[in-house]
């Protein structure tokens, strides 16, 4: 399972400089729930995604008595269990985002051969289930490969922008808005 560290914080001070949202507001990989809460203060409604099991306990254990029918929790894989045209008007993920390692794979931080290809489904997938625009917060590490992320974006028709960025001793984490109205 995934602890909250510096990609996390990033996030979060990004969704922090958001506006409140009206409508639904999803967390695909939602982990032990540290950013729901931070979502809750800023959205109507929101639904954390997320495969592992032991993860959503946590996360239900550590939002208990604050859900007031404001919070769901769903077990499922990044957006595949909402229908094309839902409510959703922000999505926010923290994906996998390093390239995979012939050595050692850990599904929690290799996304892929250049480390963009789990964002990038996320994205395809967002743009399958949001109904008119999509509007979407993204975590990339400089390790992966960010300009080829940002140029398949562009080809799906939509505009990407570096939203905000921390450097670390090895690499940049960079927070990308994605959207399209």
């Amino acid at each position: 399972m995934y602890e909250p560290r510096e990609d996390t914080y990033l996030l979060e001070d990004s969704i922090r400089q958001l506006p409140y949202t009206r409508g639904i507001v999803v967390e695909v990989g939602c982990g032990p729930g540290y950013l729901l809460r931070v979502l809750t203060e800023k959205a109507d409604e929101v639904v954390g995604v997320e495969l592992q099991l032991q993860a959503l306990l946590e996360a239900r254990g550590r939002l208990a008595g604050e859900e007031n029918n404001r919070l769901h929790l769903i077990q499922a894989n990044h957006l595949t269990c909402f229908r094309p045209n839902s409510r959703i008007t922000l999505v926010v993920a923290n994906p996998p985002y390093l390239p995979s390692d012939n050595r050692f794979f850990d599904e929690t931080i290799h996304g892929g051969p250049t480390g963009i290809e789990v964002a990038l489904e996320m994205v395809e997938e967002a743009l399958r289930v949001m109904k008119n625009s999509l509007r979407a917060l993204v975590v990339l590490s400089s390790l992966s490969n960010i300009r080829s992320f940002e140029e398949h974006v562009r080809r799906l028709g939509l505009r990407v922008s570096r939203k905000n960025s921390r450097r670390l001793f090895f690499e940049e984490l960079t927070c990308l808005e994605i959207s399209k109205e």
